[in-house]
Order: C-alpha cells, then structure tokens, then sequence
C-alpha cells in the first residue's frame, strides 16, 4: 500500500500541482474511495500522466477528481495506450 502523503503528492504531479496544495473534500473523498492502492498500479498511471501524447490523441483526464472516480478504468486506458506502443 502506498501511504497517503507520497500518493497525494506524486498524483498531484500528474496535474502540476505544488507539494503544499492542500486537497479538498471532494478530493479527499475520492482519494479515499480507491485506496489502497497498488504500487505498480501508481506507478503505471505515473508513467502514462507524465508521458508525451499528442494533442489529438490525449484522452487522459484534466482534473485529479475524475482522475480518481475513474481509476480503474483509467488503468485500462494506461495499459491500452502502452500496448500500443509496443506495436
């Protein structure tokens, strides 16, 4: 499990948050409803949030909230897109 403080700061790096933004409710409701999470699960949305995609084909989330009611699936999408890659 990944403790909370190191979570929040690295998923706020995905939206070029500083370190010492504080979380709102809504964002903390979210983040509680999807931990614990898995390291390897962090680090796959870590690697894809920080990756180049071009404009056209960027469909990842703009906002930390829907990042997080929509984690699984955005896992998908992360492993869709790096599959594809490989291609």
């Amino acid at each position: 499990m990944v403790e909370n403080t190191a979570l929040k700061i690295r998923l706020g790096k995905f939206f070029k948050r500083r370190e010492s933004t504080r979380w709102n409710e809504k964002e903390l409701k979210a983040l509680k409803s999807v931990v614990p999470l898995e390291p390897e699960d962090v680090a796959l949305m870590e690697k894809y949030y920080l990756a180049r995609i071009p404009d056209d084909k960027d469909i990842r989330r703009k906002d930390l909230v829907t990042l997080l009611n929509n984690w699984n699936g955005e896992i998908d999408r992360a492993n869709v897109h790096f599959a594809s890659q490989k291609s």
